[in-house]
This record gives C-alpha cells, structure tokens and sequence, in this order.
C-alpha cells in the first residue's frame, strides 16, 4: 500500500462512484463546493470505476461499497493496481467495522459511513490525501 501523503497545490481530483443518482448528485455538488478538491467524473456502475479513475488520473475515488448487484470490495484492489497512488475512501451505508477492515486491507485508505454528515466524507479526503490515511483508519 502506498500512505505516502499527496503533495500538491491545484485542487485534488476525485471521482464519485455512487449508484443512487440523487445521492451521487449531492456528492458532487459538496465536492466542487470546496475550494481544495474538484469532482471529475462521477460513475454509477461497477464496470465503469478503474476507466473513470484512470482516464481522470484521479487521486481520490469516493466508493460506494454496494453498488447495484456488485459488492465493490473487488473494486479497491483494481483501481490500486491501475493507480497506485490513489486514495480510495470507502462510503458505505454499513457502519461495520469488519467491513472497514476488509476494506483497508484490499487498500483503502479511508472508510465514511453514510450515516453521517457529509463533512466527514469531506474531512476523510483531506486526511487520506494529505496524511496518508483517513482519520477512521
């Protein structure tokens, strides 16, 4: 796993995997409302992610764990392998610290559930691109 933190000036790139449209909506409007990071591309399907991520050469990939009819656990070690350099924050409608585990050991550098405010997931992308690892992590 690479923790070396990111250092740059422009805003960080992100990209949004999210399968509910009006959620992945609010997502990338609370990304681009920020001044340090902008939201790329947004995706909705498991099949799209490693493409998006790579064609963006994203550093963060905002994931939904359960995307429609795909567990997205896969999907960390994929974009990884592509990009090793990117962070991927898990965002999850399950609080479960078993998952989070899974999770980090597949790469991930951050885990937010979705119960939560979205100045967490926020706050997790900071914290995974300029520290390292997420705060939860």
């Amino acid at each position: 796993m690479n923790a070396q933190p990111v250092r740059r000036r422009a805003p960080l790139r992100v990209v949004v995997v999210e399968d509910h449209c009006e959620l992945r909506r609010r997502l990338v409007e609370a990304i681009d409302s920020q001044s340090d990071m902008h939201c790329i591309a947004s995706v909705a399907a498991a099949e799209q992610v490693v493409q998006a991520a790579c064609r963006a050469n994203a550093d963060v990939v905002v994931l939904d764990l359960m995307l429609e009819g795909a567990n997205a656990l896969h999907l960390i070690r994929d974009v990884k392998a592509a990009l090793p350099g990117t962070r991927i924050i898990v965002y999850s409608g399950y609080a479960s610290p078993v998952l989070a585990g899974e999770a980090r050991c597949r790469g991930a550098s951050g885990y937010v559930p979705k119960s939560g405010a979205v100045d967490e997931l926020l706050l997790e992308i900071r914290t995974a691109c300029y520290c390292g690892f997420g705060a939860r992590f």
